[in-house]
């Protein structure tokens, strides 16, 4: 599958990239998202974290401009979890990026950093100033040993612990100093140079754990990268022997860590790349460390998050990790529950993970047809229902998948065209008709590309450039499909052969954003084209306030949304492509743009309109594919929905069966209220309370409350069992042939497996420690790079989940 020529340059140096921050005027209506955290005031990477009295404060960072420029911030952004709510607070004397925060006594320490001015010059910094929240304001204090930057730090009762760093050369110091006395000693070396990770405290091992992190100032390579932790005693300045071993190496300040009961939470960041040897943009692992037996493990039934991203800051407040900022300049917040493994995700996702579909609002629902991944091409039909909130899949087989092509509607129906199958440009097209849930042959495009573009106008398919596999070329070439006649003719060809732009009809014309051209200046299409297909001819619209490729785009209330999509990147004399978060909105009558900044950035993705109301999804958010679907309400500004979710930890067990339940709003108007009923009589007010249950099946339902008298509820079950449930300690993936081999404990002849709550007829017992799973549709029921959700029931009705992946 071609997805485009620079997909893989993307993913691969995306990682270098930060935020940008829109110039142009926002548009002329509100765009409210729906389903997600309250998004932070200014995106940012490589911002300082720290979390006291319940707020996560965010010191400075690093963003950019639409005119590809750095810009390094000196704000102070302050999020309150239980309002949902930032505010800023007084700007830091000294603006940076790459800086620490810690807290002690109620001050916050932030030290050292890196500045860059507008021609791109700048170097560490020694600086250590104190934020007061109570009185909003800063103090300088006695300055750093020397400027530095990419340093760990960490608090031990009075004292700052600052560990190696990059100060020009990677160090192995280790700096403490005295908040009372204002004054800098020094501490035990580190047995190597390090900079680029984490340190954490855990008061519990009286140790400060430094993870990851890189040990090579000069050169990206292999050994650069520290795939270890290791531990620091504070009251005896002395380092534990040896290291703990992480499951993948993370580095470059690019990961996120964060401490919460006796684990410190890794989330991914940048690694080495061995297959490829490189730099990768992301590692995609979340990992965990048990202090209490310094052991690593990898979360892998865990997605990396809702977002990949890296140079995030992470802090636990609550019961509840939130996960800020990071790579791109994103403006997410991203909560995490390690009670139960689970992100907060308020708006269904897709059930498949999908890049180069096709999807259209069709019949007050958004369909969605084509597209591949690992897994290969998708040949089925997905279907989202905004009014329930869910998605289905119609019984119905895509004769013809393909990813990459045109699409339009066309009497309630999706005509598709042209696009490619695993390795081949391909000039089928097709009619997909939702009701009757049936697609039909059309003739067939005699120039068949990938990656064209185009949309039904009066009646035509109108098909432009895309990439020849024969020629290997980009192609000029314009045609079109009469839907009537079910024949193609020749049209007008494009000023110059392109690649992946985003096409709407609106008004009679097509009008056509960005697009890979391979000009000169930025490699893209810079400016609007419009076709008016009476004149069979191209004019050329206003320039694009960020030109982008791999975007997509649709018509709301007489304006064009131009959605996401790769845009140029320099730094220094390098050239990057990488998601731009923006949401750029033409106006056709006055050939002008608006733009508003996304919550999440998207390439490859899909996206449609209902109502008053935006839908993306599919693509990838930078590294990966994503299975989120991202939904903003247009018109006036207001409170998204009041939305809850519910989970028990464990869910099933032997009775007496002690359950910690998990709680969780967004939406609506903050602060929530929160009232549980246990099933079995018993009620909580606590948001996250534990109560034990006796045998038998009971249904915790949730219902919150929030400041403006509206509630919403949401349910877990709950099995307490008289025996002994099967114990799993873990799946295999073995192959080839395609099996899955378990491991465990009382796994009783005769034992049945639900796979993703459907009884999965292959299994073999093997004996009480280990079954299979076999069958010729195992890989397609367990696909790679998703979770998929196993119950394992025993025949005296014991049973035990696992959620895996591969």
């Amino acid at each position: 599958m071609k997805l485009s020529r620079f997909t893989v340059l993307c993913l691969v140096l995306a990682a270098a990239a930060f935020g940008l921050t829109a110039s142009a005027a926002e548009p002329p209506f509100g765009v409210t998202w729906q389903g997600v955290l309250s998004p932070m005031p200014s995106g940012l990477g490589w911002g300082a974290t720290v979390a006291y009295n319940n707020r996560i404060y965010v010191f400075g960072g690093l963003s950019s401009t639409e005119t590809e420029t750095s810009v390094t911030l000196g704000t102070t952004q302050i999020y309150d979890p239980v309002t949902d709510s930032w505010s800023q607070g007084a700007a830091m004397p000294t603006a940076r990026y790459l800086a620490t925060a810690v807290e002690v006594g109620g001050k916050l320490y932030v030290m050292g950093g890196r500045t860059i001015d507008s021609t791109g010059a700048g170097g560490p910094v020694d600086k250590n100033e104190v934020y007061d929240p109570a009185t909003d304001s800063w103090t300088t204090k006695r300055a750093m040993p020397a400027p530095n930057r990419g340093h760990m730090a960490a608090a031990w009762g009075t004292k700052v612990y600052v560990f190696g760093g990059n100060t020009g050369s990677y160090q192995r110091t280790v700096s403490i100093y005295d908040t009372a006395g204002d004054s800098w000693s020094s501490g035990a070396q580190m047995s190597v140079a390090r900079a680029y990770g984490a340190a954490v405290a855990v008061a519990a091992k009286t140790r400060i754990y430094l993870i990851g992190g890189a040990s090579n100032a000069t050169s990206s390579c292999s050994t650069c990268y520290l795939g270890n932790a290791v531990a620091y005693d504070p009251t005896r300045n002395a380092w534990d022997a040896g290291s703990i071993a992480m499951v993948t190496g993370e580095a470059t300040s690019t990961f996120a860590a964060c401490l919460a009961g006796t684990k410190i939470y890794v989330f991914p960041g940048q690694k080495w790349d061995t297959a490829n040897n490189r730099d990768a943009a992301s590692s995609g692992v979340t990992q965990a460390l048990e202090t209490s037996n310094n052991t690593f493990s990898s979360l892998n039934t865990v997605p990396p998050s809702p977002v990949t991203r890296t140079e995030a800051g992470a802090a636990y407040v609550d019961g509840k990790i939130y996960l800020i900022g990071g790579s791109e300049g994103f403006r997410v917040v991203d909560a995490f529950d390690p009670a139960s493994l689970t992100w907060t995700q308020g708006n269904a996702p897709i059930p498949v993970f999908l890049s180069g579909a096709n999807m259209a609002a069709l019949g007050g629902k958004l369909v969605v047809v084509n597209g591949g991944s690992s897994q290969g091409l998708n040949n089925g039909v997905y279907a989202y229902d905004p009014v329930g909130g869910s998605w289905t899949k119609p019984t119905v087989t895509n004769p013809l998948p393909r990813t990459g092509g045109v699409q339009g509607v066309h009497d309630g129906r999706l005509i598709l065209a042209d696009g490619a199958d695993a390795s081949t440009s391909r000039g089928e097209a097709q009619r997909f008709d939702p009701v009757a849930n049936t697609f039909s042959a059309l003739a067939t495009d005699t120039v068949a590309t990938n990656l064209p573009f185009g949309d039904v106008v009066n009646g035509k398919l109108y098909v432009f450039g895309g990439y020849d596999s024969v020629s290997k070329a980009d192609v000029a070439t314009g045609r079109a499909l009469d839907i009537a006649s079910n024949t193609w003719s020749a049209k007008a060809s494009l000023p110059s052969p392109m690649e992946n732009a985003a096409a709407v009809a609106y008004n009679g014309k097509l009008y056509v954003f960005g697009g890979y051209d391979g000009s000169a200046d930025d490699g893209l299409n810079d400016n609007v084209l419009i076709y008016d297909p009476v004149a069979n001819a191209f004019s050329t619209g206003a320039a694009m306030p960020i030109p982008v490729y791999r975007a997509s785009a649709a018509v709301y209330n007489d304006h064009i949304l131009i959605y996401g999509g790769n845009n140029l990147y320099v730094q220094d004399i390098t050239r990057y492509y990488r998601p731009a978060p923006f949401l750029q909105v033409y106006d056709p009558a006055s050939n002008t743009f608006t733009s508003t900044t996304l919550v999440y950035n998207r390439v490859d993705h899909n996206v449609a309109v209902i109502g008053d109301a935006v839908f993306a999804t599919c693509g990838a958010d930078n590294s990966y594919l994503e299975t989120r679907l991202d939904i903003a309400a247009l018109g006036a500004v207001g409170p998204s929905p009041l939305k809850a979710s519910a989970s028990a930890n464990p869910s099933s067990g032997p009775a007496p069966l002690t359950v910690t339940l998990s709680a969780s709003a967004t939406g609506g108007t903050p602060p929530y209220t929160y009232a549980w009923d246990l099933g079995d009589g018993a009620t909580s007010t606590d948001k996250n309370p534990t109560h034990t249950y006796a045998v038998g099946t009971y249904t915790a339902t949730l219902t919150v409350h929030d400041s403006a008298e509206g509630a919403v509820t949401a349910s877990v079950e709950i099995h307490a069992t008289n025996v002994a449930p099967p114990v799993v300690n873990l799946v295999k993936k073995v192959s080839p042939p395609f099996k899955l081999v378990v491991t465990g404990s009382n796994l009783q002849d005769g034992i049945k497996a639900y796979i993703n709550g459907t009884q999965w007829s292959g299994v073999v017992w093997k004996k009480t420690s280990k079954i299979q799973l076999t069958g010729s549709g195992l890989k397609t029921a367990v696909p790679k790079g998703a979770t998929t959700h196993l119950l394992f029931v025993n025949p005296d009705g014991g049973q035990a989940a696992y959620d895996f992946s591969w």
